[in-house]
């Protein structure tokens, strides 16, 4: 068998030319397209980014609304200040009297001794002047409705009225054991209070509650009112008589 040699095909120019051509549009093609993407790109408009406020919080206070039908109301009115009127001053009130004395010396029994003098009650010697707060013995030589004119006496008894006794050249101890000096005959006007009391006595020897104004009119038993038959106590308290008692002696 005759073997025949393997015929090649030699490449034309024609063939060469034709597949560049075909490649060459591959090519174009292929930059077409990239190229009108990148136009697509660059002709978008791409829009700056914005700010983004943040949302805030905000408190409002709703409108007051009127329902249908109601007449809203009116607004406050304010008015005008009137000026305040002077008030008149009350006329000054005098002042109040004043008030009665305090009660320190009152009855209570026959007045013990004073110390220092040996007679009874406030002693007899307090000096010139009115007579003071003090209880006080002596002589009613006039019974006023509002003073009583008095003569200051002392009245001793037990040791004292026997040593006064004793002292005068008089009987010692005296007789009931008692004495009575008055040795200063000076009266003394002493005011009576409005509201004083008095104990006058009775046939029995006691001594009974009254008045003032009642013992004037009827001093007792035993007693010769006014005058030196009257023998009285007085309680003297704030410069006034506020007691008077009667003294009996046998």
């Amino acid at each position: 068998m005759e073997t025949r040699p393997a015929r090649t095909r030699a490449s034309t120019p024609i063939t060469r030319t034709r597949i560049g051509v075909i490649v060459l549009l591959c090519l174009v093609g292929v930059l077409a397209a990239s190229c009108g993407g990148d136009a697509s790109d660059t002709g978008a408009t791409t829009s700056p980014p914005t700010a983004t406020a943040t949302p805030t919080a905000t408190m409002s206070t709703p409108a007051e609304t009127t329902p249908p039908g109601t007449t809203p109301a009116p607004p406050p009115t304010t008015s005008p200040t009137t000026p305040a009127l002077p008030v008149p001053t009350a006329p000054a009130t005098p002042p109040a009297p004043a008030p009665p004395p305090d009660i320190v010396f009152t009855y209570t029994g026959f007045p013990p001794v004073e110390a220092g003098s040996g007679a009874h009650g406030s002693g007899c010697a307090p000096g010139p002047g009115p007579l003071p707060d003090g209880i006080w013995f002596g002589f009613g030589q006039d019974l006023q409705p509002d003073a009583i004119e008095f003569d200051l006496a002392c009245f001793f008894t037990g040791d004292a009225a026997a040593t006064e006794a004793a002292a005068r050249g008089l009987e010692s101890p005296p007789p009931n054991d008692y004495l009575i000096v008055n040795d200063n005959p000076t009266l003394r006007t002493v005011p009576v209070a409005a509201d004083a009391e008095a104990w006058r006595l009775v046939l029995s020897v006691e001594l009974v509650s009254t008045t003032y104004a009642d013992f004037r009119v009827d001093a007792g038993e035993f007693q010769a009112c006014p005058g030196d038959g009257c023998l009285l106590w007085l309680y003297v308290n704030g410069g006034q008589v506020t007691e008077v008692v009667s003294q009996y002696v046998p």
